[in-house]
């Protein structure tokens, strides 16, 4: 076996993780002042469990820690990891290397390690022991070590032999084995002590056993009593209180039944009211067409009537154009008579025209200046026709608009009346909604007082139901005080069944038995027979008087000079 490997992490100078390899062969670590050869041995001694910090050259155990420079902070923690080659199986471990760590915290906290399991200082220290490397070993020979051992007595002496012989571990195993045997006889000592106070305490009970047994059966006979009792009332007010829940229950169907019908009776107001509203909105819609249709009647007939009096005046422009249309062809007849009279002139004249050439000249230029007028009344002539046509077509188209304002109206007065019917049925069929909505009012307004009986009449059931609970509570709370009793007497009954199997002591059975011939006066019963404890203080009472429980009382101290001296002489 031999030291591998250590890895440093924080301790002291070696702030950064530090790894140094040792191959075999490698004896000795040199370098210079301060370089850190001591820190490397004192992280070996720390790792291997060294408590001191004082060997270890600080005040206290955190001063290993390294403790920071102007560029560094200081380390929160050190730890320290040693890699032994275990191939000759020094160690007691099966793996071929053993890693031994230690990690110390600034708040203190020290943890141990073995192949990076956690570990405690114990097992570290049997595994290193007999292997001169353990605590207390001289595996570390600092200056003035062998002067000391030179120097050193007998014991000491041998101790370093021990160590050197690998005995030092049955050593420790036998202390260890003394201390458990000093422990063993230590407690079978207590155990000694222990049975002779239970000898103690197990004294002169026999005579209360018969009387615990009395009071017992009395108790129970109570007991038994008091809990027939309680059953009766318990069944009696159960059965109550079933017949209330199931009147409750009727009483709930009842609601629920009755909040249905309601609701049903509800929603069919709702609907008809729905309905009234639907109703009121279509009679105010039709009544707002109404009266739209019946401005569009007042528009119609004034329309009418102006269209009425339009075609009184065409028709009264009509008959001046035919009159004028007449005149008109007349004049014309008459200019085309005189045409006819002209051009007959012309041809007579034609006649004289060598003769009268200027007259004739005169003539043509009347006759031209009469045909120009002639054309010009024809095309008057033209224009009246055309406007007399336009004026016939006029009046067709005021004829037909006038047969379409008619028809129109009368679908209108039509509508009216369909209208006028609607509005009718509408206001009828808002009578019976609300007929039926009164009813229906009515119907809801009994169900309503209906439900408002039936709830106090299921609030009396709920107080009625409340106080039979209560006094079931209270049958309760007192059965469960019988049952405390009743624990109380059976324990009190086994405590006394266990002082039974004894005898009392000889003086307080002649004690007991100046008691009953009545020689001397002032004695009591037993001191456990006079006590009355609560159940949760039993077990404190019978620890605290055991060794009294089966004394005797008596009335003063005289009675007890009296009681002795009566003894005395019985002895003698």
């Amino acid at each position: 076996m031999y030291l591998k490997k250590i890895i440093l992490r924080g301790f002291k100078s070696f702030a950064d993780k530090t790894v140094f390899e040792f191959r075999p062969g490698i004896t000795v670590i040199t370098g210079p002042n301060g370089c850190g050869k001591s820190n490397v041995v004192d992280a070996i001694k720390w790792t291997l469990g060294e408590q001191s910090a004082k060997s270890l050259r600080g005040k206290e155990m955190q001063d290993v820690i390294f403790g920071g420079n102007p560029s560094r902070p200081k380390a929160e923690f050190a730890e320290v990891s040693l890699v032994f080659d275990n191939g000759d199986r020094s160690l007691p471990c099966d793996s071929r290397e053993v890693m031994i760590s230690r990690k110390l915290t600034r708040q203190g906290q020290s943890l141990y390690s073995i192949n990076r399991k956690p570990a405690r200082l114990r097992d570290l220290r049997d595994l290193l022991m007999d292997t001169g490397i353990g605590v207390g070993s001289y595996y570390v020979m600092e200056q003035g070590k062998i002067d000391h051992i030179l120097s050193s007595n007998a014991k000491e002496r041998r101790t370093l032999f021990e160590e050197a012989a690998q005995i030092s571990k049955f050593k420790m195993q036998k202390k260890e084995a003394l201390r458990r045997l000093e422990r063993a006889e230590q407690n079978l000592g207590r155990l000694q002590d222990i049975l002779l106070e239970l000898e103690n305490r197990l004294k002169g009970v026999r005579l209360q056993a018969a009387k615990a047994r009395k009071y017992h059966q009395y108790t129970q006979e109570i007991t038994q009593l008091k809990t027939a009792q309680a059953v009766a009332q318990y069944t009696d007010y159960k059965n109550r209180i079933e017949k209330f829940e199931q009147n409750i229950l009727n009483t709930k169907t009842q609601l629920k039944l009755l909040a249905e019908k309601s609701q049903t009776f509800q929603s069919t107001l709702d609907e008809l009211l729905h309905q009234k509203q639907t109703l009121e909105e279509e009679i105010t819609s039709l009544r707002e067409e109404l009266a739209i249709t019946k401005e569009k009647i007042i528009f119609c007939e004034l329309t009418i009537q102006n269209e009425t009096a339009r075609l009184k005046e065409m028709e009264l422009d009509r008959q001046r154009y035919e009159e004028e249309k007449k005149k008109n062809q007349q004049r014309i007849q008459q200019l085309q008579e005189k045409i006819t009279q002209l051009k007959q002139i012309q041809i007579e004249q034609q006649q004289q025209w060598e003769t009268l050439v200027e007259e004739l000249s005169q003539k043509e230029k009347d006759n031209l200046s009469q045909q120009s007028h002639s054309q010009q009344i024809l095309k008057d002539l033209e224009i009246k026709k055309s406007q007399i046509v336009e004026l016939l077509h006029q009046i067709t188209q005021q004829q037909n608009q006038l047969a379409a304002i008619n028809s129109r109206l009368k679908g209108l007065e039509a509508s009216k009346e369909r209208l006028d019917d609607k509005i009718q049925d509408a206001i009828t069929r808002e009578q019976e909604l609300l007929y039926q909505k009164d009813c229906k009012t009515e119907e809801l307004q009994q169900i309503q007082e209906e439900i408002h009986f039936l709830k106090n009449e299921e609030e009396t059931l709920k107080q009625e139901i409340q106080q039979l609970q209560n006094q079931l509570r209270e049958l309760t709370s007192q059965k469960n005080s019988l049952s405390q009793k009743k624990a109380a007497v059976e324990s009190r009954l086994e405590v006394l069944t266990q002082l039974e199997k004894q005898t009392l002591a000889p003086e307080a059975k002649a004690i007991l038995q100046l008691k009953e011939q009545e020689k001397i006066t002032g004695i009591h019963r037993c001191l456990l027979e006079l006590i009355e404890v609560e159940l949760p203080y039993a077990k404190a009472m019978e620890a605290a008087l055991w060794p009294f429980l089966s004394g005797i009382v008596l009335e003063d101290t005289q009675t007890a000079k009296k009681i002795i001296d009566y003894l005395r002489k019985d002895m003698d």
